[in-house]
């Protein structure tokens, strides 16, 4: 059976826990992890992401975090979001439910994440619209 992201050919998102943190990760039309965002929340209208995007306002992956918590049952599952197109797809069969940076890869989340909001360039906390 053909899965819908075949035919998508957009990059798509998930999203999973990592302690008192989410981890959003992007994925290309080949379904790669291209890239990775460690978004913290502090209160009901505050959270702070770790993308170059945060630090000159709202950021689309913080849009995605909120997509994903009105379906809370999706996170850590393997759903996949497309953010363009505001589709959800299921987890691929045969997947694990959640997907690992590769470890010691200069691309590990570690590496490839920008410093902390709360480095020395100063804590950037953006407000959720309303």
């Amino acid at each position: 059976m053909k899965h819908p992201l075949n035919d998508l050919n957009k990059d798509v998102y998930s999203v999973r826990t990592e302690g008192e943190a989410y981890r959003v990760t992007k994925f290309n039309a080949e379904l790669n992890p291209v890239s990775f965002y460690r978004i913290v929340e502090e209160g009901e209208d505050q959270a702070i992401c770790n993308c170059p995007q945060s630090n000159r306002g709202h950021c689309r992956h913080i849009d995605i975090l909120d997509a994903f918590q009105i379906y809370p049952d999706r996170i850590d599952k393997g759903w996949f979001y497309c953010h363009e197109t505001r589709d959800w797809f299921p987890p691929l069969e045969g997947a694990a439910a959640v997907e690992d940076p590769p470890s010691g890869d200069p691309q590990s989340v570690e590496s490839a994440m920008p410093p902390p909001a709360d480095s020395a360039l100063g804590t950037f906390k953006m407000r959720r619209p309303k």
